[in-house]
C-alpha cells in the first residue's frame, strides 16, 4: 500500500507486526483532510515586504491533525523598534486576506536568522521539522 507516508513495521513479542508512521514523504500538508502545499504558501510568503526568506513546515494539531508553520527571515527593511509579534501577526493577516482558511499559519510564525538550504538552493524542511519536534519535546508536548 502506497499513501506517502515513511513507516516503521515493528514486531512485538505476541508475534504481531505494529505500524508507527513517522514521517511523511510528500512535502504536502494535510489540514483536516485538505492538501496544503508549503511551497504555495512559501511564494505568497515571499510578496510580504517584511519576508526576506522563508520555509513552511507541517506542525501538529489535534483539532485538524496538521497546520501551516512558517519560518521567516526578516527583511533587513524591518526597523528595530518593530515588535516580532505585531511582524507575525502581520504576516498571518497577509495570508488570511488572499488564502483559504484551511492554508491559514495557524502554527504560527517564527523568526529565525537563516533558512536552511541544501547546495542546490532546496529547503531543507526536515531541519526545521527536527528542530520544532526537540523544540516540543522540551516542552512536554505530546506528539
Amino acid at each position: 500500500m502506497r499513501t506517502g507516508d515513511e513507516v516503521v513495521i515493528r514486531k512485538a513479542p505476541s508475534g504481531n507486526e505494529h505500524i508507527f508512521i513517522t514521517d511523511r514523504i510528500k512535502e504536502l500538508i494535510k489540514v483536516k483532510g485538505m492538501q496544503v502545499a508549503p511551497a504555495e504558501l512559501e511564494a505568497h510568503l515571499l510578496t510580504h515586504p517584511h519576508v526576506n526568506d522563508c520555509a513552511v513546515i507541517p506542525i501538529p494539531d489535534d483539532a485538524a491533525g496538521e497546520v501551516p508553520k512558517a519560518y521567516v527571515v526578516k527583511s533587513p527593511s524591518v526597523g528595530l523598534e518593530e515588535s516580532g509579534h505585531m511582524i507575525a501577526r502581520e504576516i498571518c493577516k497577509h495570508v488570511e486576506e488572499h488564502k483559504a482558511r484551511h492554508k491559514w499559519l495557524r502554527g504560527g510564525v517564527e523568526f529565525i536568522d537563516v533558512i536552511p538550504k541544501s547546495p542546490s538552493g532546496k529547503i531543507l524542511r526536515r531541519m526545521l521539522r527536527d528542530k520544532e519536534k526537540e523544540r516540543r519535546r522540551q516542552q512536554g508536548a505530546k506528539l
